[in-house]
């Protein structure tokens, strides 16, 4: 039974490792987006790069930082709830 367990996970990695090998030998998966997923991302960062706060979900200790975050997310155009 030992020797049965030990074989799949064996096969596992194997199988693994082949797959990652496959992705990274083939460049990868691909990582574009439509014009029409951009500009609703777009749209999204916008409304959230508008507000004032982070998103509510967020600790106390991560909300006294809410306006250094906004202000980065702004600088850097990234959503501010990531």
């Amino acid at each position: 039974m030992q020797l049965l367990l030990i074989m799949a996970m064996i096969g596992m990695t194997v199988g693994v490792m082949a797959a990652l090998i496959v992705l990274l030998l083939r460049g990868g998966v691909p990582a574009s987006a439509s014009a029409e997923q951009e500009a609703a991302y777009a749209l999204v960062l916008q409304a959230r790069l508008n507000r004032e706060r982070i998103a509510p979900v967020f600790t106390p200790e991560v909300q006294f930082w809410s306006p250094w975050i906004i202000k980065w997310a702004r600088e850097y155009q990234i959503d501010p709830d990531i």
